[in-house]
This record gives structure tokens, C-alpha cells and sequence, in this order.
């Protein structure tokens, strides 16, 4: 997302850029305009009756929209076409060789030198290719560059398009030319020969078209009528050689006539099978012996019934031998039961007669024989009828299929001949409806074109202000670097104790950066930022009873080393005891003005006998360079117990810690500090890398924020 407001921080400081470049152009376009020639327009009008209601007469539908519009286009491109605006070049360049002193524009010196012998070969030459009708091409320059005599006077197609503008007027069925020229007269001479070329191209063109159209149309007609009569004739021949007259009528009569005998075969096969059924019954119940309706059975039950007889005498004297026993008895009564039965059944059969019955049955299969062998016999005739019928009817089949294909060809010969006939007559109605052009307002000079060399001048001023506005957008897009405190808080997400000018000047000394006048503005600033910062960081170490502070930064050439001797001098301004403990110490000792007593102070000696003698107000403490380690001089406790006596003795120590780039030594400084701060120099950039960097700092204790060093202010210019 944009920072609105830093980018019109951006915009304004280069406002001068943005002014000069607009005056700039301003100027080149208004020497650039201020003689160019006034501009006159003419314009012709053409009635082409293509959205003429009155037409409508001469076509089945109504206008259809988009076929309109199409009509309109087409007249349209044609009215620009190679061929006419050629023929608009020609009649120019001829109207000016033929007629010098009344020319629309002064003869190139080509044409001006050519003696009367030769200016007339070249209008005689431009007649004839305008009678032709030909364009022209760069082929046509030989003695005389034809075509390069156009583009040298300005009648060359392209300029003549750029002065030309053909379109419809509104809804309407006209057609407007314009033509804008420095010329009043070439303007009119150019509409109204350009309308009266077009029409004469429109009309010789729509004449050929039509007269190829018709011919075409009619050569296709004729061949389509005589393979139409070629066709009819030989489906009659064919139907009268093959003795068929309506063979449809003769194929449906045969196929009713055979379906009748398949019915009468069917019926006749069914009463043979019936007739056959009833006979096979009739003997089977001949046969059997034991059917007592045709055979009798009265002897067999009669010795069946002396049997029982002769079991029920036997079963009566078993009875009285055993003493008349119930078990005797009931077989004495089951035999009487029996007997019963069958005397009962005698009796009844003695009523019917057999014989009879026997007898009618032999009567009725005979006559079922007879009609048998007549079904059989009308089947053998019903199969000779049906033999003849499908055979007439198959022998019809062959001459069907000739016939269909015959009457096939000729009734697609019927369509075909058809359909070019009503193409035929389609194109005579459109041709005699075709469209009639004619001008209906002839070009007229007239006053000239409103100037617009204000608007060039307006325009060329505000296209300059927007590619500016354009190029510093895109520049502070790209551009990454840093220069404020919002953009650093905004980039890193972290807080901004405060901004440090640039003391411009070669001298840096502390002592005559604070003891310089009031009227010495880059210096008068930068104490009051340091003083500002000094009072943010005081008083959130005073909040949370801190007293060593770590300053770092991303690389080493951010100025954390003069951050740290400015903080080191004015917290020493405030009367506290300062203690700086730095491997820059020679530097850091010239700047405070304390280069004398640089060589007693060393934090190793410190470590070991854990003694350190105080200054009036700032003390400093050289760190060895070579030691890559803090961890490797001493451990851990001994390390806290010699910060401990640190603490003791001044109000505030000041650790100038290696960059984050160096990343074991600073993380093992920032092990025994109660806070620390990060430095960044304006204008530079932060990259993806240094967000690593930032993220070990920000994960160790008492990272306060960041300080921006190095900003470039001018009066009345705030650093944030």
C-alpha cells in the first residue's frame, strides 16, 4: 500500500523538478504551434436511400439493423479504398499542374523545373492511369517518379486518409465527408471530387459485379433446367420399358393379396391341427379297454363279486369256530360292504349301452377324416396361389428400386433447378433495387477551424505534469531507502526513539559541536535531537532502574560509534558519572577530548583486578579488537560480578556493541545489558537480511527501538 503522505513529502521536495520540466514544455510546444497554418473544413453529403423506408417496397422484409450497419460500413471502407482516394490523388495533382497559378499548394521543385513538353507527358501520363482506374505504386516511378511526385506535393493516400473523415450521420441514410486542409478551396475540390469519383467507382462497380452476377446466375439456370428435363425423361422410359404404370398402387394391390392367403394358410393349418387332435381322441378312447362309456366291464365284476362270495363264507365260519369273536365280526361286515358296492355298481352300468356309444364314435372319427384330408388339400392350393403372388411381387421389386431412384434424381434435379431460379430472380430484384447515391449537399468553402494551439500548449503542459507525476510515483515505488522515522517504524514494525541530524562540517569534536553558536543551524539541531533522544531513553532506563545501555546496528558503518560518545556527552551535560566501554577507544577519546589517559583504562585489565579509576564525568574502557570472545576471557560469573562493580560506580554505562552482523559478539555483549538500542542510517536500505538480524536483537532483553542517524534537515524541515 502507498504512504500517501510520504510520497507527497517525496513530491514536494522535487516540485522544482515538476515546474521546470512543464515550463519547458510549454515553451517548446507553443514555437513548435505558433505558425502553424489555420485549418479549413468542407463537407459533402451522400444519400445512399439504404435506411430509406420508401425502398422497403423492393424487398420482402424490413430493414434489418445490423444488415444496415453492415451496408453503411461497406460504403464506408469503400469510400476509403486504395482505388478511389487514388482517384483523388490524381485529380489533385492534375488540377495543380494543369492550373498553376490557381494550384491548392506550391509545385516540389521536381515538378516546378519540368519544362511544358514534359509537365504535359506527366498530366498526359496521370489521364490515362486515371482512365485506367488503376492505384498507383511505387512501380510507376521510370522517367518521371509518378508516385513520388504525390507524396511530394502532399496527395499521397496516406495524408489524404489523415485530412479525410467519412461516417454516417446519426440514423440516417446519409453520409458525410469531411475534408480539413490549410486550404478553403482544397478542402471543397476534395469532397466534391471525392463524392462525385466515389459514386462513378460505386456504379461501375456494382455494374460489373451484376452483370458477372447475372450471367452466372443464368448459365446455371439453363444447365440446372436441362438436367431437370434429362431426369424426367428417363424415369418415363424406364417406367414404360418395364410395363410399370403406378408402381406403388400395383405393389400395395400384390402385398393385400398375399396377406389374404397368409391369413386363409394360417386358418387351414389351424384346422388341420384341430381336426387331427379330435381324431387322435377318438382313438385313444377306442383303445382303452377300461373306458365302461364304449367297452363293458360286467363279467369282471361278476367274478370279482363271487370272490367276495367266497371270502365272505370263509370269514362267517372263522366266526362261529371262534366262538363269535368282534374281531371275526367286523371282518364278516367289512366284507359285506364290499359286496354291496358292487352289486350296486352292476346295477348301474347295466343302465347305459356301450355298444351305441362305440359305435357313433367310429361315425364321428369317419366323417373327421374327410374333413381332414379336404383341409389338407385346400392347404396345397392356398401354398400354389401364395407361391405366384410373391413371386409376382419379388420380380416387382428390382423395378421399385429403379423407379425410387429414378424419382429420387429427378426430384432432386426439380430442387436444384428451382432453387437457381429463385436465386436468379432474387438477384434481378436486387438489382433493380439497388442503391441509388446522389449528393445532396455539395462541399462550400468555408471560415476557418477554431485554433487549437492553446489546446496543444494546454495539453503538452499537463501531459508533462502527469509523466512526471507518473515518473516520481514509479521511482518512489522502487525506491527502498529509508529517510524518515515513519518509513523505519513502518518497515521494521518497531518503535523510533528519535532522529540525528548530519553535522555537516569535516571537524566532529564533541566539545566544539557543543559549544557552537546558536546561529550554526546543522549543529543547533543536532543538540537539541541528541537532547530529545537522551530524555526518551532516560527515562524509560529511570522507569525500569536500568543502567547499562547496548547500542548496535545492522552493519558497522550506520555512525553508532558517534551516537554513542553524543549520548556519552550529553547524559555527562546532566552531571551523571558515564561510563563508555567501546573498541574504537582512540576515536572515542579524541572526540570527548580525553586522549591522555586512553592507555589506563582497558576492560580486560578491569576484569582481572576489578578496579577501575573514574574520570570527572566520563570514563572509558578499551576493548581489545582481537578478542573474539567475551565468553573465552572470562566465565559467566565473573563476568556479572565485574559488571556489578560497574554498576556501583557510574550512573550509566554506554556499551558500543559490534553490528548485528557480527552476531556472536553482540549477542554476547547484549547478555549483560539492561537495554539496548539499534542505529540506522538514513538512506540506506533494509532488506529481507537484516529483518534476521532484527528478529536476534529484538529476542533479547531491553531492545528500546530504534534511532535514525544521519537525517539531512534543512530550516523549517522536521526530521520525522
Amino acid at each position: 500500500m502507498i504512504d500517501i503522505a510520504a510520497f507527497l513529502r517525496f513530491l514536494k521536495r522535487r516540485l522544482w523538478i515538476i515546474g521546470l520540466v512543464t515550463v519547458c514544455c510549454l515553451l517548446t510546444t507553443y514555437f513548435l504551434v505558433k505558425n502553424l497554418p489555420d485549418q479549413y473544413r468542407s463537407e459533402a453529403q451522400i444519400a445512399t436511400g439504404i435506411a430509406d423506408r420508401t425502398q422497403e417496397l423492393l424487398s420482402a422484409s424490413a430493414n434489418d439493423y445490423y444488415r444496415v450497419m453492415q451496408q453503411f460500413n461497406g460504403l464506408i471502407e469503400m469510400m476509403q479504398s486504395r482505388n478511389v482516394i487514388n482517384k483523388l490523388s490524381i485529380h489533385l495533382i492534375l488540377h495543380d499542374l494543369e492550373s498553376p497559378e490557381r494550384a491548392f499548394r506550391p509545385l516540389p521543385e521536381e515538378l516546378a523545373q519540368l519544362t511544358v513538353q514534359q509537365r504535359n507527358e506527366v498530366i498526359q501520363w496521370y489521364k490515362q492511369r486515371l482512365a485506367a482506374g488503376k492505384p498507383m505504386s511505387l512501380l510507376d516511378n521510370g522517367d518521371y517518379p509518378f508516385f513520388d511526385y504525390l507524396a511530394m506535393i502532399g496527395y499521397d493516400e496516406d495524408r489524404l486518409l489523415e485530412s479525410l473523415s467519412i461516417s454516417r450521420r446519426g440514423e440516417t441514410d446519409i453520409v458525410n465527408i469531411e475534408f480539413i486542409s490549410e486550404n478553403s478551396a482544397l478542402s471543397v475540390y476534395a469532397v466534391n471530387t471525392l463524392s462525385q469519383a466515389f459514386i462513378g467507382h460505386y456504379y461501375l462497380t456494382a455494374t460489373r459485379n451484376e452483370t458477372s452476377t447475372m450471367a452466372l446466375l443464368d448459365s446455371m439456370l439453363v444447365e440446372k433446367k436441362r438436367i431437370m428435363d434429362e431426369k424426367n425423361a428417363l424415369l418415363r422410359n424406364y417406367k414404360s420399358s418395364s410395363g410399370v404404370v403406378n408402381i406403388d398402387a400395383q405393389a400395395e394391390a400384390l402385398y393385400q393379396q398375399i396377406a389374404e392367403y397368409e391369413t386363409k394358410r394360417s386358418q387351414a393349418l389351424s384346422d388341420v391341427q384341430s381336426i387331427s387332435g379330435a381324431i387322435r381322441r377318438i382313438n385313444e378312447k377306442l383303445g382303452n379297454a377300461n373306458d365302461a362309456d364304449v367297452n363293458s366291464a360286467v363279467a369282471a365284476e361278476n367274478n370279482e363279486l363271487l370272490r367276495i362270495g367266497r371270502e365272505i363264507e370263509l370269514a362267517s365260519k372263522r366266526y362261529v369256530d371262534n366262538n363269535f369273536s368282534l374281531q371275526d365280526k367286523r371282518a364278516v361286515d367289512s366284507l359285506e360292504r364290499v359286496r354291496s358296492t358292487i352289486v350296486a355298481r352292476i346295477s348301474n352300468k347295466q343302465l347305459n349301452n356301450p355298444q351305441a356309444n362305440r359305435q357313433n364314435l367310429i361315425q364321428e372319427r369317419t366323417t373327421l377324416e374327410i374333413e381332414l384330408a379336404r383341409a389338407e388339400n385346400s392347404i396345397s392350393a392356398i401354398e400354389r396361389d401364395l407361391a405366384s403372388l410373391k413371386s409376382r411381387y419379388y420380380t416387382m421389386a428390382p423395378a421399385e428400386a429403379g423407379v425410387q431412384d429414378l424419382e429420387r434424381e429427378a426430384q432432386l434435379s426439380v430442387q436444384e433447378y428451382t432453387e437457381a431460379l429463385n436465386r436468379y430472380n432474387q438477384a434481378n430484384t436486387e438489382n433493380a433495387g439497388r442503391l441509388r447515391l446522389r449528393i445532396i449537399q455539395e462541399g462550400l468553402p468555408g471560415l476557418p477551424e477554431p485554433s487549437k494551439k492553446s489546446l496543444y500548449i494546454a495539453g503538452s503542459g499537463i501531459a508533462s505534469m502527469a509523466i512526471c507525476f507518473t515518473a516520481f510515483l514509479i521511482f518512489f515505488l522502487l525506491d527502498n531507502k529509508i529517510v524518515d522515522s515513519r518509513q523505519l517504524q513502518a518497515r521494521t514494525g518497531h518503535k523510533v526513539l528519535g532522529a540525528l541530524s548530519l553535522v555537516k562540517g569535516k571537524s566532529k569534536d564533541l566539545r566544539t559541536i557543543w559549544e557552537s553558536e546558536e546561529s550554526d543551524f546543522s549543529r543547533q539541531v543536532y543538540k537539541d535531537l541528541v537532547r530529545a533522544l537522551r530524555f526518551e531513553i532516560s527515562n524509560t532506563m529511570v522507569d525500569n532502574q536500568w543502567k547499562v545501555l547496548g547500542i548496535t546496528s545492522i552493519s558497522g558503518s550506520e555512525g553508532k560509534t558517534f551516537v554513542a560518545s553524543s549520548l556519552a556527552y550529553a547524559f555527562a551535560l546532566t552531571g551523571k558519572k558515564v561510563l563508555m566501554i567501546g573498541d574504537d577507544c582512540n576515536d572515542l577519546a579524541s572526540l570527548i577530548a580525553n586522549e591522555d589517559k586512553v592507555g589506563a583504562n582497558q576492560f580486560e585489565k578491569f576484569l582481572v583486578k576489578k578496579e577501575i579509576k573514574a574520570e570527572d564525568l566520563i570514563t572509558v574502557l578499551k576493548r581489545n579488537p582481537d578478542n573474539t570472545s567475551l565468553l573465552e576471557m572470562r566465565d559467566a560469573n565473573n563476568l556479572i560480578a565485574g559488571f556489578e562493580i560497574l554498576r556501583d560506580t557510574f550512573d550509566i554505562i554506554l556499551i558500543d556493541i559490534n553490528s548485528l552482523k557480527d552476531v556472536n559478539r553482540a549477542k554476547e555483549w547484549l547478555m549483560f545489558t539492561d537495554c539496548s538500542i539499534a542505529v540506522f542510517k538514513s538512506g540506506e536500505s533494509f532488506s529481507d537480511a537484516d529483518s534476521g538480524f532484527l528478529e536476534s536483537l529484538v529476542g533479547m532483553k531491553g531492545f528500546m527501538g530504534w534511532v535514525l542517524n544521519q537525517v539531512k534537515v534543512r530550516p523549517n524541515i522536521s526530521v520525522n
